[in-house]
């Protein structure tokens, strides 16, 4: 649960109007990191599933998967508000199921939940979640262009989030969002008029580079870590390591 000196959704909700980065985070050293770096919204991300168990991109990961993670993230943190992700494949016509979920994460450490989904079909679920008094996050990708994303936003604020993902939005389309919405909203691939900015942190990084490139990381850590393990090794096999008294 969210202590007094964890930045609240409260307060991400009156950064509207604001510049402010998140990151994905999976695991307790890169969540210290990202909070000693002044990133204070992380995201336990369902792209778990994919860039920390090897999951294939279709698949999901398991709630235990996003519990045990969200738990370390948030073990690891003290200021840094932890959205959790309920995946897609939780999000379903059982509102109930979605409620469960939620509170399994929250039970977990998350401070807040982010709905997976396409848009208004996720209104009713983010509904009964707030109503159960979880903060929630939207999330809305761009479909086709006889939606009307301004419509579908301003559904999902109505229906109690706090903020919104604007996921694969043309740039333009996403700041007619961002200024038709009062939450904030938080772009991946959507431009730069969004309030916030959220990143995978295996693209800033530079890990698994070569196979998901989708921006232009910030530091090649694969090469980094690579080569730092080839000179461990070639340590032992010298007799180098480790070094005798």
């Amino acid at each position: 649960m969210a202590s007094s000196n964890r930045l609240s959704a409260a307060g991400i909700r009156a950064r509207k109007g604001q510049r402010f980065p998140v990151i994905t985070v999976y695991d307790r050293p890169f969540a210290r990191f990202a909070e000693n770096a002044g990133i204070d919204v992380l995201l336990v991300g369902d792209s778990l599933g994919l860039f920390v168990l090897g999951l294939p991109p279709e698949h999901s990961p398991e709630l235990t998967d996003m519990c045990r993670h969200t738990a370390a993230v948030s073990r690891a943190t003290r200021r840094a508000h932890v959205i959790a992700d309920i995946p897609s494949t939780y999000v379903t016509t059982d509102v109930d199921q979605a409620v469960r979920v939620a509170l399994a994460l929250m039970n977990s450490g998350a401070h807040s939940v982010k709905v997976e989904g396409r848009g208004s079909a996720t209104a009713a679920p983010i509904r009964a979640i707030a109503a159960a008094g979880i903060p929630v996050v939207a999330h809305l990708r761009h479909r086709s262009a006889e939606v009307s994303l301004n419509a579908e936003a301003a559904l999902l604020e109505e229906a109690g989030a706090y903020a919104v993902v604007l996921s694969g939005i043309e740039t333009e389309a996403a700041s007619d969002v961002t200024r038709a919405v009062s939450i904030p909203t938080i772009g991946i691939g959507s431009g730069l008029h969004c309030d916030g900015q959220v990143a995978i942190l295996h693209s800033v990084l530079g890990l698994d580079a070569r196979r998901y490139q989708v921006m232009e990381p910030f530091i090649d850590l694969e090469h980094l870590a690579t080569s730092a393990l080839e000179r461990y090794a070639q340590a032992v096999r010298n007799g180098a390591f480790p070094a005798l008294p």
